[in-house]
């Protein structure tokens, strides 16, 4: 869902810098009223949208992220320093949501390896890397791109501003398939683990004789 916003909202700045980039040649060379109004009723529902969207994956992606903490401290509990209660506080945190998250989702991902207890080389965290790489990026260039936009005045710095828009949601795009990745990724780890951990153990009294000694019996 924030993928279609992102992309909605892409195309109605797209749509603005279409309108006034003829400013750029001809100062005086003003979108018609009705253009004007449908270009801006183009994108205040699809900044309006992409809001709304952000904030509820934002919701569904915190909730996930306190349960798979939770899970972890299943899987090997002496991995973590903080409770589980930190995988929905530490995003409120001012500044502090800037790295505390990334270094939970870290020690969720160890624990939820295989081999939790392996060198980083057994299922090294690049997911997590990347996925909160491309955060820090879009939390970035977000409110740079917004400040700019807001500042503009002249034609020229409007239109300067919506390609950098148009540039912000494309890293938002980028970030948004990461994160889908990481999920992804992380749940698949953690029910590969519950499942071992159900599968009963095969009892070594019922082994075929090939079973238990490698090389079945020969006649004679």
């Amino acid at each position: 869902m924030v993928v279609l916003t992102d992309i909605a909202a892409i195309a109605a700045t797209v749509n603005t810098r279409a309108l006034l980039s003829p400013m750029r040649e001809r100062p005086f060379a003003f979108p018609s009223e009705a253009e004007g109004e449908r270009a801006d009723w183009f994108v205040y529902i699809t900044t309006s949208l992409q809001m709304m969207a952000f904030l509820a994956a934002g919701v569904v992606f915190i909730i996930w992220f306190h349960r798979v903490r939770k899970n972890a401290d299943v899987f090997a509990p002496d991995l973590f320093k903080r409770g589980s209660g930190w995988a929905i506080g530490s995003w409120f945190i001012p500044l502090a949501f800037l790295w505390l998250p990334r270094g939970i989702a870290v020690q969720v991902w160890t624990a939820s390896r295989p081999r939790p207890y392996a060198g980083d080389e057994h299922e090294p965290s690049t997911p997590v890397n990347l996925w909160w790489g491309a955060f820090l990026a879009t939390w970035l260039v977000t409110r740079l791109v917004n400040w700019r936009y807001e500042a503009a005045e002249t034609p020229q710095e409007i239109v300067s501003a919506t390609e950098l828009l148009v540039a912000a949601g494309i890293v938002d795009i980028v970030a948004a398939l990461l994160a889908i990745r990481f999920v992804h990724k992380l749940t698949g780890m953690q029910r590969a683990r519950v499942t071992e951990r159900t599968r009963p153990a095969p009892d070594p009294h019922h082994l075929a004789p090939a079973d238990a000694g490698g090389i079945a019996p020969t006649a004679g």
